[in-house]
């Protein structure tokens, strides 16, 4: 018994053996195959990435979540996809940004979010709303600016313009361009 489970397992190694000797080695490696492909000009592709900032005193400073990433090493830039991120202030209060697709500076700690971008402030019991297809966030300095259209919801009303500044540790929205709507502090 012993010697016949011996000698399948033998025959199954050397088989595989002349299967992956029969294979050429570049197949793998061209620019059609699913791995490649998926790189899309990136040095890695990765699915399912978290990230977590911490502040100095070790308590998180933000978390980031995407579906995909594609890491570009000579720009030090990552392109990630089906964004979510959470950020607390110095206050410790949180915000909620989720976009479709973004770029993530690791030297800057900065993320250029684009397309469908949401992001929510949990300053109060009732969360204000900030709408657009493109907002840039620094995640050290708190700080989130916008150039496109963008439309701002709270409790006390709803307003737009084509441009922010957001000091977040301020708590202090500046909407540039156009405002417009009506806000009852």
């Amino acid at each position: 018994m012993k010697r016949s489970l011996t000698l399948s397992t033998a025959t199954l190694l050397f088989a595989g053996v002349i299967f992956i000797w029969q294979s050429p080695p570049t197949d793998f490696l061209s620019s059609n195959s699913k791995p490649l492909a998926e790189l899309g000009g990136s040095d890695s592709f990765m699915h399912g990435v978290d990230t977590v900032l911490y502040s100095t005193d070790g308590s998180v400073k933000a978390e980031i979540r995407a579906a995909e990433s594609n890491f570009f090493r000579d720009q030090q830039t990552a392109k990630i996809s089906f964004v979510e991120v959470n950020s607390r202030n110095s206050e410790g209060k949180w915000m909620t940004l989720t976009s479709s697709t973004g770029l993530y500076d690791e030297q800057l700690s900065e993320l250029e979010l684009l397309g469908s971008v949401e992001v929510v402030l949990h300053y109060n019991e009732h969360p204000t709303t900030l709408r657009g297809e493109q907002f840039n966030y620094q995640l050290l300095g708190q700080k989130l600016t916008s150039e496109q259209p963008l439309v701002v919801k709270s409790q006390q009303g709803e307003l737009s313009g084509e441009g922010l500044e957001a000091h977040l540790d301020k708590q202090l929205l500046i909407i540039d361009g156009r405002v417009r709507g009506r806000h009852q502090p």
